[in-house]
């Protein structure tokens, strides 16, 4: 089991991904049923093993088995489904869908276990068992009557138990003990990648098949609603202010005022608690005026130098993540500043003019820089004559100078220090007008509280262009960033629940 193990997060994030490019989760489950079947099929043909009983629950893993018991019956074999509940407990589309033709099919036995009472004798009947009761969704202690119907499968002594993605009982959200009942299977098939826990669980999961459902390749190369659905989790019920993130803008000068007003309250906007500015006391006030969300720190000097420093150490290490750069200017002695801003910082996100003026900083290890190609080339010395000599010098850039990199385009590029990558298309050409790249580096730094740089700069990249496209077509190509800005709370609540709302 050497491959990657996944979670059922992650998984769930690249279903909605596949979604998104259009590949929907009844495709997919209809893919993981006859791969199901297929897999008993070889493993049966040659025992004259006949009679399959299917022991299927009330979500997607049970859908799963009705395909799989459909596609079985087709073929000729004895299939009875065991299905924990009655159809109108069935609490998904796909598995709705996959219930009607075995609801009015004759050669296929339908018997409903409602409690464990009901657990039955011909569990012990069977050629072959298909565990399709829960899937990865599970979380340890197992309710009735599925704990009862968990150690009828083991006690039953099947020629082959088949577990399909997940034996029934087994958690795969990470640091979930290992805890019995679980189905013991020949075979596990699971769907796509291994997911988390199959390792520790080899007697459960037997022999380990992974089968291809039809997830397309840019369900992990391209940013989707899976990427804010990983990076925007609900809030803890019981969370309290700046639990959920205070964020620091470090910019702003004589000549530019809005665009840390921007960033910060990009941040707030996308689930930050606290935005602080820091910034020079002649545009402090100016700042402050934007809205009465952002607390402003005001420092001596038309710009920030190395004389702020003292003051500003403490508001970094009382912060969350850092976001230096938005209109902080290019004065010499802001220089010196920037560079040991980034450097006090644990948690930092580069833009704008700052990303002139970092050359030579050590950076820490959680850093997203958020260029554009001519600031990348200003960046790292390295022209660039097209988009993909671009995205090359980021990533030798991410990669030795440890930093994830978000390049800014029609097609944005995302790349972190092991060379992982995604491209966001996202986004609309209204989206030049000043002031989105600023709310771009504050929703990073905003998601960057709670996930990795690279995990929150896909998030972003995707939000931040969802957002423009929903300005333009509310108000016309000709938005201002404000307009963006207003929609991504929205866009937030959309994408999270884009498989909810109907779009499978």
């Amino acid at each position: 089991m050497g491959t990657t193990e996944i979670t059922p997060e992650e998984m769930r994030a690249i279903e909605m991904n596949s979604a998104h490019i259009g590949v929907p989760p009844a495709i997919m489950m209809e893919n993981a049923g006859r791969a199901v079947a297929d897999l008993v099929e070889r493993e049966a043909k040659n025992k004259k093993w006949e009679t399959i009983h299917i022991y299927a629950g009330i979500g997607n893993n049970g859908g799963d088995g009705f395909v799989a018991a459909r596609h079985l019956a087709n073929r000729g074999y004895r299939v009875h489904v065991f299905l924990a509940g009655s159809p109108r407990d069935l609490v998904t589309p796909e598995a709705k869908q996959n219930w009607k033709p075995l609801s009015i099919s004759s050669s296929i036995k339908k018997t409903f276990i409602r409690d464990s009472s009901q657990v039955i004798p011909e569990i012990f009947e069977a050629d072959v068992l298909i565990d399709a009761l829960l899937g990865t969704g599970v979380r340890p202690p197992l309710r009735e009557p599925y704990r009862s119907l968990v150690e009828g499968i083991n006690h039953a002594d099947a020629p082959l138990v088949v577990a399909v993605d997940v034996p029934t009982g087994l958690s795969t959200h990470p640091g979930d003990p290992i805890e019995e009942p679980i189905v013991k299977a020949h075979i596990t098939i699971t769907f796509h990648l291994p997911k988390t826990n199959m390792s520790k669980a080899v007697n459960h999961v037997g022999k380990l098949v992974v089968a291809d459902i039809g997830v397309p390749p840019e369900a992990h190369t391209q940013t989707g609603p899976g990427d804010v659905y990983l990076a925007c989790p609900n809030r803890p019920r019981d969370s309290h202010k700046g639990q959920n993130g205070r964020i620091l803008v470090v910019g702003g000068c004589l000549e530019y005022s809005g665009a840390p007003a921007m960033a910060a309250l990009a941040a707030i906007k996308s689930g930050a608690d606290i935005a602080v500015v820091a910034a020079p006391k002649p545009v402090a006030g100016i700042i402050a005026s934007y809205s009465p969300n952002l607390i402003v720190r005001g420092f001596d000097g038309d710009y920030l130098s190395p004389a702020c420093l003292d003051k500003i150490v403490p508001l970094i290490r009382s912060s969350d993540v850092v976001l230096i750069g938005p209109g902080i200017g290019l004065a010499s002695e802001t220089r010196e500043f920037v560079s040991r801003t980034v450097e006090a910082s644990d948690r930092v996100v580069i833009d704008a003019d700052a990303l002139k003026l970092v050359q030579g900083a050590r950076f820490p290890k959680n850093t997203v820089l958020t260029p554009h190609r001519k600031e990348l080339e200003q960046l790292t010395g390295k022209k660039s004559e097209n988009h993909q000599q671009a995205c090359d010098v980021a990533m030798g850039y991410a990669r030795s100078n440890n930093v994830t990199i978000l390049l800014k385009g029609p097609t944005d590029f995302i790349v972190s220090p092991t060379g992982e990558t995604k491209t966001n298309t996202t986004g609309t050409p209204a989206m030049t007008t000043g002031g989105t790249g600023d709310i771009l580096a504050g929703v990073v730094s905003a998601l960057m509280v709670r996930n990795t740089p690279f995990r929150a700069a896909c998030a972003a990249a995707y939000i931040t262009g969802r957002a423009g496209e929903a300005a333009q077509n509310q108000s016309g190509e000709y938005i201002t960033a404000f307009d963006v800005l207003r929609f991504i709370p929205r866009v937030i609540r959309e994408e999270r629940l884009f498989l909810a709302r109907g779009e499978r």
